[in-house]
């Protein structure tokens, strides 16, 4: 039999072990580096592992013969996981792949080790692997990410009584479903969505069958509901995907009056802007609306200061603007156009406001950057040249931004093909009235280039 650990060796593994998980939760450089070598010093002195031999075993249950586990071999599992997790705190990319290193260690370390703690250690050093390899933007790391999820459902299957599977194991086998379904997502590919979508329903009749006896297992199957309805909307199953996100609000909304939690809007205004994403592809634009404009309600007062609130404010009210601008398209001159039309202005003028105030404090990153407030800012364009070109070039020349910015071009690309448009305008067929606005239009227009840099200048004869 494999002597145990002795007692000294046992202590200090153990603090290593402590000395690392508080480096991780630090954040401090200098102790990152004064746990690590701690801990290769310790891995270093427990040696390589020896080779298996027949020897003494102990009885398994039902009878059979089992070797015992070597607790070196577990020891070192253990330091070459926490210090995988170290090395993921670190959070760049070197260390990033001293990670995986790590992990695969610790994988090794257990090979041919008998019993229940190896195999769900080679599944948690497997699922941590994937995990790094997430990150990574690279479609082979992301196969190997999922190849490693792999690994882990099979370990765990593999501790499973005949198919049923206690608490503790279903979370974990749920976790390594999701995760597995996450990477596949990454490659955006309808082949890869499918598959995902297999993992995610898997993942969501685990967390559902632990959350009938544990309330906390909830926020897990919201999340699954919600996976699985990206999915089903990915592909082209938006009734579906709507439905999926029904249950996940439905349960959050339940879970959250029975345990009392003291949740965020946003926690609510996420799942709602997908359902209203979701209803607007399945062709329920009113229904769309109702819930997108039930977002901009729940975050209002929250947009400024709380980056959630802000991202779904800028998401929802593009998405209204989409909607309202292919009602606008279809029959501007039309009942109730004019709501439409100053509806639309308002929601893009607001966002621009809110995405410059983000930027004005250099924290437009948080939000995203740039990309959210050129969206508003090209639906606005589009909406003033050709609804209310009167307004076009204040429009512009108030949001139109940094000179060195993605929104200047665009402006100026506005600019001359609204000059153009209105040059083929046949002025015979023109009142006077219409006339004198239409060359003031073109006076603020070229006023408007010039101050953009890019107007032209009349110069003398000779």
């Amino acid at each position: 039999m494999t002597p145990p650990l002795d007692t000294a060796l046992q202590q200090e593994i153990e603090s290593v072990i402590a000395a690392l998980d508080a480096a991780r939760k630090s954040g401090q450089p200098a102790q990152y580096q004064a746990a690590m070598q701690e801990c290769d010093r310790l891995i270093a002195a427990l040696g390589e592992p020896v080779p298996a031999v027949a020897g003494p075993t102990t009885e398994a249950a039902g009878g059979a013969s089992e070797r015992a586990l070597d607790p070196k071999a577990a020891a070192r599992s253990t330091l070459w996981l926490k210090r995988g997790h170290l090395l993921e705190a670190m959070g760049t990319g070197e260390a990033a792949g001293q990670a995986l290193e790590s992990y695969g260690r610790a994988i090794a370390a257990l090979e041919g080790e008998p019993g229940t703690g190896p195999k769900m250690g080679r599944a948690v050093a497997w699922m941590n692997r994937g995990n790094v390899l997430q990150r990574f933007r690279d479609e082979r790391a992301w196969s190997d990410a999922v190849r490693c999820y792999d690994q882990a459902v099979g370990w765990l299957g593999s501790l499973s009584d005949k198919g049923q599977v206690n608490a503790e194991l279903a979370n974990m086998l749920g976790a390594a479903w999701m995760n597995r379904g996450a990477a596949l997502r990454q490659f955006g590919k309808p082949e890869r969505w499918a598959e995902a979508l297999k993992s995610f329903e898997q993942a969501l009749g685990l967390f559902q069958q632990l959350a009938t006896a544990n309330a906390a297992a909830t926020p897990n199957v919201i999340a699954a509901w919600g996976a699985r309805g990206e999915a089903k909307l990915a592909l082209g199953e938006p009734a579906e995907a709507a439905r999926s996100h029904e249950e996940a609000l439905s349960t959050l909304r339940a879970w959250a009056a029975r345990t009392g939690q003291a949740l965020e809007p946003w926690d609510f205004g996420g799942i709602i802007f997908q359902l209203g994403q979701a209803r607007a592809q399945a062709g329920d634009a009113d229904g769309a609306l109702r819930e997108l404009r039930e977002v901009l309600k729940l975050v209002a007062d929250d947009e400024r200061d709380e980056v959630p609130a802000a991202v779904l404010g800028l998401q929802s009210r593009h998405a209204v603007c989409v909607i309202l601008g292919a009602r606008l398209a279809a029959d501007s001159a039309g009942a109730g156009a004019a709501e439409l039309r100053a509806e639309a202005g308002d929601l893009a003028e607001e966002g621009l406001a809110i995405a410059a105030l983000w930027a004005g404090r250099g924290e437009e990153g948080l939000i995203g950057g740039p990309g959210m407030g050129v969206r508003l800012f090209e639906f606005g364009a589009w909406l003033y040249r050709t609804q209310q070109p009167q307004f076009l070039a204040e429009f512009l020349g108030e949001h139109a931004g940094d000179p060195q910015g993605p929104r200047r071009q665009l402006a100026l690309q506005v600019l001359a093909q609204t000059r153009q448009d209105i040059m083929k305008r046949p002025l015979p067929n023109l009142s006077a009235a219409e006339i004198g606005r239409t060359q003031a239009m073109l006076e603020g227009l070229r006023a408007l280039e010039t101050k953009l840099g890019q107007g032209t200048v009349a110069r003398a004869a000779g």
